[in-house]
């Protein structure tokens, strides 16, 4: 949320400001399709497995149809027991990403 770099005169400290969240955090977990979103979900603090086979159950796997492919990053949360049988109890088909390349894994 600030620059990590910057012009100042000659000898002298370029001050700046940066915001501070002193609010409470909140989470949004959503789902979009081609033709847009079909679900969404906020909740106090950060998302957990408990809240996201939660996210899944009731909000994700009404919302899908037969022969849907339900795309999910390899966060840790989207692993727990319970998110792929909700989404597979419906028709529908979960596939991770794979995991990106970094750094020297890349040659």
């Amino acid at each position: 949320m600030h620059r990590r770099y910057a012009v100042s005169l000659r000898g002298t400290r370029a001050d700046g400001s940066a915001p501070v969240n002193y609010g409470d955090n909140i989470s949004l977990i959503g789902a979009i399709r081609l033709d847009g979103i079909t679900s969404t979900m906020t909740l106090a603090g950060a998302v957990d497995g408990e809240a996201f086979v939660a996210f899944t159950k009731h909000m994700l796997a009404p919302a899908l149809r037969p022969g849907d492919m339900v795309v999910m990053d390899n966060l840790a949360a989207h692993k727990v027991h319970g998110v792929r049988e909700a989404i597979e109890s419906v028709g529908a088909h979960l596939i991770y990403q794979a995991p990106l390349l970094t750094g020297s894994q890349s040659h």
